[in-house]
């Protein structure tokens, strides 16, 4: 079986996000990530080190968050080819 031979499918998923700016250590246990919100708008967000471990976010790429809460991480290609802003 090839790549070919599976169903090809869109994703249609609804997330909120924000391009990664900077990535700082905040405390034993958590990390600073500092998100663009829009022109020269900026947020930080507290994320655990185990946020860290999984996902080993970069500058310059999104922090993700699901309409259940939870989140995640996704490089920019990946993210800026799969998603637009609503």
């Amino acid at each position: 079986m090839t790549a070919e031979d599976l169903p090809e499918y869109r994703c249609i998923a609804h997330v909120r996000a924000a391009k990664i700016r900077k990535i700082e250590y905040h405390s034993p246990t958590t990390f600073r990530l500092s998100l663009t919100l829009g022109h020269k708008h900026a947020s930080d967000v507290l994320v655990p080190v185990t946020y860290m471990e999984k996902h080993q976010p970069k500058v310059g790429g999104y922090f993700v968050q699901y309409p259940d809460g939870d989140v995640s991480y996704s490089p920019a290609k990946a993210f800026e080819e799969g998603y637009v802003l609503v």
